[in-house]
């Protein structure tokens, strides 16, 4: 069974921080299995311009392929996915449910509630 600690998910939150310090994140822990990365703000475009998408879930399993149009946006969410995903492995192969890891991992970009909100970069203030 997938086990998440809070201690882990602080971990995470510190090198996301760290790492991208023109972004603001919430990343939290659901169920004690998986890390949760909203990405919330920053100076580069990650939606759509039109109104429908105004908040989006990355398929961290399909990053490549989903994103190769925006070869800026696909590294940037796949460092994050790279970010958050360190250290996690294969607990058990399970005949019915395939790999179990060690925790699961869910990249937003805005909520449902708050769209992701396009800013100045830190450098250029």
């Amino acid at each position: 069974m997938p086990y998440l600690t809070a201690e882990q998910v602080k971990d995470r939150r510190n090198v996301l921080k760290k790492h991208f310090k023109d972004f603001k994140f919430s990343i939290r822990g659901r169920h004690h299995s998986t890390i949760i990365v909203d990405i919330l703000q920053g100076p580069m475009d990650l939606v759509e311009p039109d109104e429908q998408h105004r908040y989006e879930s990355v398929n961290h399993y399909h990053i490549q392929e989903f994103y190769k149009h925006n070869p800026e946006k696909r590294d940037f969410l796949q460092k994050i996915y790279d970010c958050v995903n360190t250290g996690n492995y294969t607990v058990v192969e399970d005949g019915d449910y395939g790999s179990v890891p060690k925790f699961y991992v869910d990249i937003n970009i805005g909520t449902w509630d708050k769209p992701y909100k396009i800013i100045e970069s830190i450098k250029t203030k």
